[in-house]
């Protein structure tokens, strides 16, 4: 009986056929239209399927040459390598040379290697990148972090992938791992169609998550992650701070704007909820407008959008002064922290009066007693 592992394989090797066929008719058509940009996005998806899952079925040789040439058309879609025939010729010639990659029969010969390190020094030279000695196919290692190319920005990614995702070998924390390398990655797991244990489908991925993300990578690069699950996962990618949101004075976000954002309530259900004086979130689970996953995941959202936005505290160290005593240190905190810890302190008193109502309707001497200690 075939294992799991070979049969994934087996479907790998399958589909990276198909698309080498597709990749090539594309690349005969890129030579008519070489401005097209759908061409061009069409081919680096095929490029970045063959590498991802060629290195997760255990492909690595393929993965690793893959690498480079997918580095170079991701380049040229985004405008700054032009589309001529030295690529054309070089990429029609990184298909076949895949293919005997793909044929796990073949040795791994002299001129193979001798193939491979030809197309790789072609591509790099290309794409006005340095040449390296290639002497065995490897995997990729992982780049060294790109400095800032503009304004870090702030997004929310939706992910919900569907249960069959497990099944074709797709895992969604290799994707939030791959968010993670873009940068700082706040995630929050849904887990509220688990179930028990007694029901529970090992095979089925369950779970979903809301991230979000500061980055300086363009929203087409954080979808990039996303390319060869497609089909396996609904996806939404939603700027929440271009980089001037610093500079607006509603810049904090509260958790019920959060949820109406997000579409988990109606704005309307949010009017009638603040009428009450409890905790907004509870209120809104114990009416039923929304679960609470959805309201815990809101309030990581907000901690993580305060986090990501405010630069490091700054604590001037204690000097003497001119008088030989030291002098009284400060620290500056933001604006809208302040705001935030007005907020709390506002539900801490309303707190603090439901507890007294509380305590004089039971008349419990011990509860008093720390009521009283709460409201000093």
């Amino acid at each position: 009986m075939i294992s799991q592992e070979d049969a994934n394989r087996q479907a790998y090797l399958e589909e990276a056929r198909e698309l080498l066929n597709d990749l090539e008719a594309s690349l005969l058509e890129l030579e008519k239209t070489p401005d097209d940009t759908d061409l061009l996005h069409k081919i680096f998806r095929a490029l970045h399927t063959v590498k991802g899952s060629g290195a997760m079925f255990g492909f690595d040789d393929v993965a690793a040459f893959t690498h480079d040439v997918e580095t170079v058309f991701d380049r040229v879609r985004n405008g700054l390598l032009a589309v001529n025939s030295q690529l054309l010729d070089l990429s029609l010639r990184a298909c076949d040379h895949i293919r005997r990659l793909l044929d796990t029969d073949a040795d791994l010969d002299l001129d193979r290697l001798a193939d491979g390190r030809a197309l790789l020094e072609g591509f790099r030279a290309f794409g006005g990148m340095e040449t390296e000695e290639v002497v065995h196919p490897v995997a990729p290692t992982a780049a060294a972090e790109p400095e800032p190319a503009g304004q870090p920005l702030i997004y929310r990614l939706r992910i919900r992938p569907q249960a069959e995702m497990l099944a074709t070998g797709n895992s969604p924390l290799h994707l939030l791992a791959d968010l993670g390398d873009l940068g700082v990655c706040v995630p929050y797991v849904h887990v509220g169609g688990v179930g028990s244990l007694a029901e529970l489908d090992p095979e089925a991925c369950l779970c979903w998550w809301d991230c979000i993300i500061r980055t300086t990578s363009s929203r087409q690069e954080l979808n990039d992650v996303f390319l060869f699950v497609e089909d396996e996962c609904d996806l939404t990618i939603d700027l929440l701070d271009d980089g001037c949101a610093l500079a607006d004075a509603a810049v904090h976000k509260r958790l019920g704007e959060i949820l109406v954002e997000r579409g988990d309530i109606t704005f309307d259900d949010l009017q009638a909820a603040l009428a009450s004086q409890r905790r907004l979130g509870d209120i809104l689970t114990q009416q039923g407008l929304v679960d609470p996953p959805k309201v815990d995941s809101a309030l990581v959202e907000q901690k993580a959008m305060h986090d990501l936005r405010q630069p490091p505290l700054h604590v001037p160290a204690q000097a003497p002064d001119r008088c030989g005593e030291k002098a009284t240190s400060s620290i500056r905190v933001a604006a809208d922290k302040l705001d935030a810890l007005v907020d709390l302190v506002g539900e801490l008193v309303i707190v603090q009066a439901q507890i007294r109502q509380a305590m004089e309707e039971r008349g419990d001497a011990h509860m008093r007693g720390l009521a009283e200690h709460l409201e000093r």
